[in-house]
């Protein structure tokens, strides 16, 4: 399993989770707020893994079209154009359902693996999904407009990652 799609898709989800807070943070009621509760605010974002890969291969189109690019990022988008989930489900599918069993991959998971056909609908039920939530714990604002932030980020899988 390749590590960089790995991080990206927790930086997607860290980026999505950070941005809702912010649109959201001054104007959101408290959400299931009691007396004795300190969470003042709570969201919660889920994507696919299957959908981070197309954001990332779209941002790496056009740091190919970019004329500014470097070389390392030119490298890097290279690498994550080449990754194709069709072919990886494929290869997948060819392991069998006690090799995924043994690889930690869930029943639901490994079922979406097997029948497989390389439609996007089959692609979306057999890759993981990511959940953040965010916590946010308390918020300041000062008389010189300063805003701190104490927050808590949750991540959790559904599935397992594999592309």
């Amino acid at each position: 399993m390749p590590i960089k799609p790995f991080w990206g898709v927790l930086l997607a989800a860290l980026l999505a989770a950070i941005g809702i807070a912010a649109v959201f943070a001054d104007r959101a009621a408290p959400a299931a707020e009691s007396p004795d509760s300190p969470i003042s605010f709570y969201s919660s974002d889920t994507t696919s893994e299957y959908d981070v890969l197309k954001a990332q291969q779209s941002l790496a189109r056009s740091v190919l079209r970019t004329p500014s690019s470097t070389q390392l990022e030119i490298a890097q988008a290279r690498a994550i154009l080449t990754l194709d989930p069709i072919q990886h489900l494929y290869d997948l599918q060819a392991q069998g359902a006690s090799a995924l069993a043994s690889q930690g991959y869930p029943s639901h998971q490994i079922q979406a693996i097997l029948a497989f056909d390389g439609s996007e609908e089959a692609i979306y039920r057999a890759c993981a999904s990511i959940s953040t939530h965010l916590l946010i714990l308390s918020r300041d604002k000062y008389p010189n407009d300063t805003r701190t932030l104490e927050a808590k980020c949750i991540f959790s899988w559904s599935g397992m990652p594999s592309i």
